[in-house]
Parts: C-alpha cells; structure tokens; sequence
C-alpha cells in the first residue's frame, strides 16, 4: 500500500489547540498566543488556504451588532488576531506546506509567502510552529 500524500492529508479543516514558536539557534521556546489559542485553518482541494488565530481574550465585542463596537473594541480584537488567505503548496520531499498570503485582513500577516514544516504525530495530527487537530 503507498504511503498518502501530505497535499491529501492537509485538505479539510483544523482546530488550533497550540501555538509554540522555537528559536532555531537557542532552542528557546515562547508561546506568543498563551496557553489555549483560538484558531481555523482550512485547505481546499484547489490549493487554497485561508487562516482565522486569535489570542484569547481579545474580545468579544460588548454589543451583538460587531458595526457598533467602539474603537478600543475594535483596536483589541484586531491587536489579538491574524487573518489570512491565499494559495498553498506543499513540498512532498522536505515534508512543508507554503502559504502565499494575498488577502490579509491584518496587516501583520502583510503580502509574503510563509513557510511551514510539519510532520505528523499521528494519520489526523500535523505537527507545526502551531498544532492543529482535525
């Protein structure tokens, strides 16, 4: 039986249940999204990707109706999240996935390709600088 693709096992939507960023000559460790970020990912078949990440607590809005939140509301919830979409590509011998980000609606994520290497844990369960669960 041949081993599954890691284009095919990426399609679908995933769960942020962790984030850790590593610096690469320290080893170093921080979590910049605390201890329980919120996020979405979701690759399609025709390549796309589009990315929803929340630091908990930077919401929500007082009122229901997000057009009458106020400008701190506002600078809160957009100081604690980045949202992105673009096109993806995987890498199938180096075992990464590349974001082409095109539409930020943050301008932290800004106009850049990114690029992540994973591996998985288990069949469901990548393994990246963010944890996703499917």
């Amino acid at each position: 039986m041949s081993e599954v693709s890691l284009r095919s096992r990426l399609i679908g939507a995933w769960e942020l249940v962790n984030f850790v960023v590593r610096d690469v000559a320290t080893n170093a460790e921080g979590r910049p999204w605390r201890e329980h970020p919120l996020g979405l990912i979701l690759y399609t078949h025709d390549g796309y990707v589009s990315a929803q990440l929340q630091r908990p607590g930077g919401g929500p809005f007082v009122s229901d109706d997000p057009f009458s939140a106020t400008a701190v509301e506002y600078v809160a919830a957009g100081s604690s999240c980045i949202v992105y979409s673009g096109r993806f590509f995987v890498d199938e011998v180096g075992q990464s996935v590349s974001h082409e980000i095109a539409e930020p609606a943050s301008i932290r994520a800004g106009h850049r390709t990114s690029v992540r290497g994973l591996r998985f844990r288990s069949r469901k369960r990548p393994r990246t600088n963010g944890v996703w669960s499917k």
